[in-house]
């Protein structure tokens, strides 16, 4: 009897030992499956504002339902938060569309063009769109490397609002209902956030708002506006949405481009009230005037795929807010840009190689620190009073420097130009910070005013080919000490650190940062040119002797210390030397008869 106790107890203790294993394992296996889904999650921070964890975690099960989704399809073999990051880079925000309880189909919602039903339901990728009040909004982590930035989740309400009643509405459920005369056509979403908060705005891309142009080889360009159109901006800003095809005599045509003329508002009076949400996705051009004096268009971004946009284009276009360009643009026309206050640029496309006068002039927030390499000229005025234009070198293909193609920019500290550079025009460094000591030996021009008031320069040298120099090229530039020309330089010299013709018979420019206290014109020159001392700081007395014929505008203006001007001939002498009328200052008191010795 006692051995069938002893047998059934050793049966009892081996089930417990079983059991014991069993729920080891079990236990062993729930670390392991935590540990591994801390693995999955961990490139992957949950934000949430008054949601509990378990909300959260359920929000993170949606956008993981998507991802397994695609692995089953094969479509993509990627970790989850790949996957996330993927999705952010794509678009930004996504609105859920619920599936079942606990699967969700995540639809971009960042200028996409959806198919509207002859019953009036919207549907992209032959599924059709509820939009629903969960929005996940994928937001980078602020991290100082890309290769650690996080990607943050956060739960937002959605408000629907329809900009054009008329055409399209949705109600708070996010219901969209396109009205009769519009079904057929095409829809655009857009939704933007602010702060805690999501407007979803539904647009139909109506092509009755716009008039085309259409071509043999089935693409159209957009001509511009139609009386419908005009009639609906008559008195409130109204923005359009503009359709990626458009139907003419039952064939369809893409838009590629914007004609010239297509909006422009010469007279601020007939387009005052015009704007638009998009440019279609498959425009390459902007046509010259295509925008000019549009000032309510207020884009943000054109089509990557823009190579050009003409003279004009975005002219005055105040409101224009654009923060880059498309990556595939080679030209910018004349004075495209111009007047563009809003425009904040922190790159130019590195394709860009031709850009024309006055295309970015004034746009004071275009901050790029370098130039693209494939620029060969600085069109004239192409930068003037870009004063964030941060530049330290320029693209070694240089061959010209404009007009005024720097004029202003503050923050370009240039020490050296490219070695090909041949001519440097007019005004084209002003007022800029570079700090050069010698000019490309190919340099053959010099503009008038060329360095004016570079306060950096300390002392520069002409080279050999230079065989045209405008006025005073570096007047104002008051750390400038000596002017040197090249010996071999067969129009120029320089004579005590100041520069002449060949000659010495014309003086161009005496250094503004030179520390004389007395300086006496060589007895060779018969000519004092322009602003040749304006701005000299320690000049206290000039000698000018009976040989000169002619002194230009403001040649002893704003000199500061000088009170004498000694001539060695007479009084009648002197005046009949001719001098321009500002060319001595009347509080100068002049000495005749003056013997230098």
């Amino acid at each position: 009897m006692q051995n069938v106790f002893d047998e059934k107890g050793n049966i009892k203790k081996i089930v417990l030992i079983i059991i014991s294993v069993i729920i080891i394992l079990i236990l062993a296996g729930l670390i392991i499956l935590t540990i591994e889904s801390d693995k999955l999650f961990s490139n992957v921070e949950i934000v949430s504002e008054v949601y509990s964890e378990e909300e959260e975690r359920e929000e993170i099960d949606l956008a993981f339902a998507e991802w397994e989704v695609q692995k089953k399809d094969n479509l993509k073999n990627q970790t989850f938060s790949t996957y996330m990051q993927e999705r952010f880079e794509e678009k930004s925000i996504f609105v859920c569309e619920e599936i079942d309880e606990r699967t969700v189909k995540l639809i971009g919602t960042g200028k996409n063009t959806y198919e509207i039903e002859e019953n009036g339901t919207i549907r992209k990728n032959d599924s059709a769109i509820l939009l629903s009040k969960d929005v996940i909004v994928l937001v980078p982590e602020q991290m100082e490397t890309i290769e650690t930035q996080l990607v943050k989740i956060k739960k937002i309400e959605l408000v629907f609002e329809s900009s054009d009643p008329d055409t399209i509405t949705v109600t708070g459920d996010g219901v969209l209902t396109v009205t009769e005369e519009y079904k057929g056509t095409e829809a655009t979403i857009f939704v933007s956030c602010a702060g805690c908060r999501s407007v979803c705005k539904v647009y139909v891309a109506d092509q009755k708002n716009f008039t085309y142009t259409n071509f043999v080889d089935g693409s159209a360009s957009i001509s511009g506006l139609s009386n419908l159109a005009k009639a609906k901006m008559e008195n409130k800003l109204t923005k359009f949405a503009v359709p990626d095809t458009v139907v003419i005599d039952e064939y369809k045509y893409t838009i590629v481009s914007i004609s010239p003329n297509a909006f422009r508002n010469e007279d601020l009076s007939e387009n005052r009230n015009f704007d638009l949400y998009n440019i279609p996705n498959e425009v390459t051009q902007i046509g010259a005037q295509a925008f000019y004096k549009c000032t309510s268009l207020s884009l943000t971004s054109l089509p990557d795929g823009i190579t050009t946009i003409e003279t004009n284009a975005f002219n005055s276009c105040t409101n224009l807010a654009l923060t880059s360009l498309p990556s595939k643009l080679t030209s910018v026309g004349h004075s495209a840009f111009l007047g563009c206050e809003k425009l904040s640029l922190s790159s130019l496309p590195k394709e860009l190689t031709n850009i024309e006068d006055q295309a970015f002039m004034g746009v004071t927030n275009l901050s790029a620190t370098e130039l693209p390499e494939g620029l060969t000229v600085i069109s004239n005025s192409a930068f003037c009073d870009c004063t964030s234009l941060s530049l330290t070198s320029l693209p070694s293909g240089i061959t010209s420097i404009g007009l005024q193609g720097f004029d202003g920019c503050t923050n370009v500290r240039l020490t050296e130009l490219p070695s090909g550079v041949t001519s440097i025009g007019e005004s084209a460094f002003r007022g800029t910070g570079i700090s050069l000591t010698n000019l490309p030996s190919e340099l053959t021009d010099i503009g008038k005013y060329a360095f004016q008031n570079c306060e950096s320069i300390k002392t520069i040298t002409i080279p050999a080919n230079v065989s045209n120099i405008g006025e005073c090229p570096f007047q104002g530039c008051t750390s400038l000490t000596t002017i040197n020309v090249d010996e071999e330089n067969s129009n120029y010299a320089s004579k005590d650190g100041v520069l002449f013709d060949k000659e010495i018979t014309h003086l161009i420019n005496y250094p503004n940062g030179s520390n004389l206290d007395t300086y006496t014109v060589p007895d060779s020159v018969k000519t004092i040119g322009q602003e040749a001392f304006k701005g000299s700081k320690t000049l206290k007395k000039v000698v000018i002797l009976n040989t000169i014929e002619n002194i230009g505008s403001m040649a002893l203006a704003e000199c500061g210390s000088l009170e004498t001007v000694y001539y060695t001939g007479t009084e009648e002498e002197w005046n009949n030397i001719t001098k321009a009328n500002d060319a001595v200052p009347n509080r100068l008191k002049i000495v005749y008869n003056y013997n230098p010795s």
